[in-house]
């Protein structure tokens, strides 16, 4: 659990580099070479390794597409993996995480066989309907089973906590004039007891963009992890020349307290902020921004029309069965409106993914695939 000095958090004071923290794990810079965005320094050391696919993007995009990995698929408890990113004047990087499956030839039959399998049950299910008939949070327990399925390939997952440990992920970024990072991971997936910190910090020039995806989910649900981590926290800081503060977002999740996590999320089994911002993605941002009022305003009207006579009283999801399946919500940031942040909420991750699809599939030309659409 991050100690706060003052209105300071350590985690701060290590990412200004004002205290000495825990060994840098990765290092990577993408630099404009020859008039192409080229990485020009890749450095990681175990449990994190990068991998750069080179024909990955269409040879017209100017991009450098980077898979973020760990040794074993997520982190173990006490572990702290702690890496840099840097992007040049007018560069561009875009960051998946080790949840997409189409990397190499190897990984392609994996995901083959698991959609043959996924074929396989849905077959049985269909001639077997009543095979899985239990429920989970309000969801039937063949969907849950399946979308755990879909799910399992496509998270960053959090182990176990070990004698309370803390497991701990720390980014540092900077993106030079011009420049863009696209940072789109697959969700953070917390097992029963894990205990989680994320801190995550940018540096941005005035006229840098940056897309900034990250989210969670209740667990492993298939399993009957609901919710069951001891503690999550998620820090987002955005600066602008490293120190006017742009956008200061934090997420805590502390089981400890009461009500439980469980009981305060409901049937809500993924939560999402999402961060827009710069000039190079300012049409995106207003895209994005009409369709999350519009989707707002659309389940606040049906709200009004289905509320009754004690629709002010306070309830949890879990007690207003009228509650609706998805939520979004903006709003703008910065002294000029141009951050965006969104954040949403949705009772399934295909819904959520399919909100992630729709609303960013307008920079598949800038960075040479639609993010999320192998989910």
């Amino acid at each position: 659990m991050d100690v706060d000095i003052g209105s300071v958090s350590l985690m701060d004071l290590l990412l200004k580099n004002q205290i000495e923290g825990p060994k840098l794990n990765g290092s990577l810079r993408v630099e404009r070479v020859y008039g192409k965005s080229s990485t020009t320094r890749s450095y990681a050391t175990y449990p994190l390794q990068f991998m750069i696919p080179k024909k990955a993007l269409p040879s017209h995009v100017d991009a450098v597409l980077v898979y973020a990995l760990t040794f074993g698929g997520g982190i173990v408890s006490g572990d702290c993996i702690f890496f840099e990113l840097n992007v040049g004047a007018d560069s561009t990087m875009m960051l998946l995480t080790q949840g997409f499956t189409n990397v190499s030839i190897q990984e392609g039959c994996v995901l083959i066989k698991l959609i043959f399998l996924l074929v396989i049950l849905r077959l049985a299910l269909l001639v077997f309907p009543n095979l899985l008939c239990s429920s989970v949070k309000g969801l039937p327990q063949s969907q849950i089973y399946l979308e755990s399925l879909i799910q399992e390939p496509h998270m960053h997952k959090v182990y176990k906590s070990v004698e309370g440990k803390m497991s701990r992920h720390i980014l540092k970024c900077s993106v030079e004039s011009g420049g863009l990072l696209a940072l789109l991971p697959d969700s953070v997936v917390c097992f029963a007891t894990a205990r989680y910190s994320q801190v995550q910090r940018f540096n941005l020039a005035p006229d840098a963009s940056l897309v900034l995806v990250d989210w969670l989910t209740s667990g492993r649900i298939a399993r009957g992890e609901v919710w069951n981590f001891e503690y999550f926290k998620s820090t987002n800081h955005v600066y602008i020349q490293e120190d006017t503060p742009l956008l200061l977002d934090s997420v805590c999740l502390d089981d400890h307290l009461s009500p439980s996590v469980s009981e305060r999320m409901g049937d809500y089994h993924v939560i999402a902020m999402i961060f827009i911002y710069g000039p190079r993605l300012a049409e995106l941002r207003k895209l994005v921004q009409s369709n999350v009022e519009k989707l707002a305003g659309g389940i606040l009207n049906n709200r009004r029309r289905t509320s009754s006579s004690r629709a002010d009283q306070v309830q949890t999801p879990k007690q207003n069965p009228s509650a609706p399946a998805f939520l979004a919500s903006c709003s703008t940031v910065g002294p000029l409106g141009d951050g965006l942040v969104i954040r949403a909420a949705a009772t399934t991750t295909r819904s959520m993914y399919g909100f992630l699809r729709e609303q960013l599939a307008t920079l598949e030309p800038i960075l040479g695939r639609f993010p999320y659409a192998d989910n």
